[in-house]
């Protein structure tokens, strides 16, 4: 129980229990394990356990890292909640940390986090350094060096491929085959899983030996939650609308897919997208122009340009613009001006209202968020909810934390606040937003996980509604290619991931114990 009287439930008891032993040094010489609770299953209030569990005999004080403010807020309200006497000092926006434990004063404004020498540090939403080249990997990995216990937070540790887990190696000193070395980890798991004359198993059996002894997971069916019922949407494309699309698709944006592929999205959604410049941050889903990661391979952006190709459009008819960034030119639109104006209400943005008109219509005040990879289809539905009698939050990227936590508590708290608008980018990981019980997805994304990790915001441990996830998709368009190769990567992670946790807990604390008993031998 904490000092606040708030208590964990069973399963995360057991588990606060098994990271104690691991700090202790009884099943791994690592740093610590990857927490990988399905979303809103509670790995906050678990590490919280555990910091408030070991202050005493602490060595130092423990650094949190997570991937963004609104996150940030979260774990401030979680600890005030459960451990409303936990001494907390926030750095941002450097690093987004909240350290607990101990308060401590920058002497300058780059370097000092990276001096101490922390006692723990937690990573939430890990999968953010799945790209181990990445600057907010690297600048992870050298944080944490000279800690003496880690953890890995995350729903979806595996969101791109098997690749993924070598940053988690490498963050917590997995040290088990030489994995958290990349040329090991390449040599053993990475290239046998791509020969293509090569026996997948014995890589697989490998990997899964490993993740069994350094992953806590459990079920998400270990608790009653209410029922998530996921609809399929298609939207249907006026002519016109269909004409300007058939236009865009035949254009050459550049060399780049990238361009191409980001326009094809945008007029799905509203016509008035491509009279926007379109910036390289916006391509991306992390949206950091130093910091990037691809959404595909290279190999995966020619599969769509070839399906465009599929859909009927000769590319090759129209030269290439100067300059890809640009807003279409509006001489080449002419005829479809009309579909333009931010005043125009496209197909997507109708269906979108159709169906928050149906929920308004339910008892009980239901409440919405409505998510796009776009932020001006969000500011477009705004305007067009208000004229439909709809009081409505907007939660993106461009706000600040304030501004975020009170779009967060006007949605909690606020009965005549139903819709919240929330871009993917910032509101898909770590927030608890279980006032809502409503999803609508604008638009597929490539990666099905950030979805997961989006969905995950309303059903959730606190969630007492059925939860209803409304998926809308445009036939005949990028999307539905979008949503094929999001089909395709689902099925290839769900199968790794699948091969441990379908083991019984039971069958895993055995295996433990086995190697427990294996290495004492030794």
């Amino acid at each position: 129980m904490f000092a606040s009287g708030r208590q964990l439930k069973r399963y995360q008891h057991e588990d606060l229990e098994k990271l104690l032993a691991r700090e202790n040094g009884l099943y791994t010489a690592a740093r610590g394990p990857i927490i990988a609770y399905p979303t809103g299953l509670g790995k906050t209030p678990l590490m919280i356990a555990i910091v408030t569990s070991t202050m005493k005999s602490a060595a130092g004080p423990t650094l949190i890292i997570v991937p963004s403010g609104g996150v940030l807020q979260q774990w401030k309200s979680e600890c005030k909640a459960f451990a409303p006497g936990l001494k907390i000092s926030v750095q941002h926006p450097l690093f987004d940390a909240v350290r607990g434990t101990n308060l401590y004063e920058p002497a300058g404004p780059h370097y000092p986090l990276f001096c101490i020498s922390w006692n723990r540090v937690i990573l939430d939403e890990a999968h953010n350094i799945r790209n181990y080249e990445t600057k907010r990997a690297k600048a992870c990995f050298t944080m944490v060096e000279k800690a003496r216990y880690a953890a890995c937070l995350t729903a979806t540790p595996a969101q791109n491929s098997f690749r993924d887990f070598y940053s988690y190696f490498k963050f917590l000193n997995i040290t088990d085959y030489g994995l958290h070395n990349w040329g090991n980890f390449n040599a053993q798991i990475v290239l046998p899983l791509l020969a293509e004359n090569s026996d997948p198993d014995p890589a697989t059996a490998l990997l899964t030996e490993v993740l069994l002894r350094h992953v806590i997971w459990q079920p998400k069916d270990l608790i009653s939650l209410p029922s998530l019922q996921t609809h399929t949407v298609n939207v249907t494309l006026t002519p016109a609308e269909r004409g300007l699309y058939r236009y865009i698709q035949s254009l050459r944006l550049g060399r780049s897919s990238y361009v191409q592929f980001t326009r094809e999205r945008q007029v799905c959604d509203h016509g008035a997208l491509v009279r926007m410049e379109v910036k390289p941050s916006e391509l991306l889903l992390d949206g950091y122009d130093s910091d990037v990661e691809e959404p595909t391979t290279e190999d995966d952006l020619d599969g769509i340009s070839s399906s465009m190709a599929a859909l009927g459009v000769d590319k090759s008819s129209k030269g290439e613009t100067e300059d890809p960034w640009q807003p279409v030119s509006e001489d080449g639109v002419r005829k479809w001006a009309f579909l333009l104006q931010e005043t125009y209400r496209s197909s997507k943005m109708c269906t979108a209202i159709k169906i928050l008109k149906e929920i308004r219509q339910r008892s009980g005040n239901e409440k919405t968020i409505v998510f796009s990879h776009f932020k001006e289809p969000l500011s477009i539905l705004h305007g067009f909810l208000k004229e439909e009698g709809f009081s409505c939050v907007s939660y993106t990227g461009m706000m600040t934390i304030a501004e975020r936590g009170e779009a967060l508590s006007k949605i909690s708290h606020n009965a005549k606040e139903t819709v919240i608008l929330m871009s993917l980018k910032s509101g898909s990981d770590g927030l608890n937003v279980a006032a809502c019980n409503n999803v609508i997805l604008l638009e597929p994304w490539w990666n099905p996980y950030v979805e997961r990790q989006a969905i995950g915001r309303i059903h959730r441990l606190g969630q007492t509604r059925p939860s209803h996830v409304y998926r809308l998709l445009t036939p005949g368009t990028i999307e539905m290619q979008v949503r094929k190769k999001q089909l395709e990567k689902e099925a290839s992670i769900d199968l790794l991931m699948g091969s441990f946790q379908d083991l019984k807990m039971e069958d895993m604390e055995e295996m433990l114990r086995a190697t427990r008993d294996d290495t004492t031998d030794v």
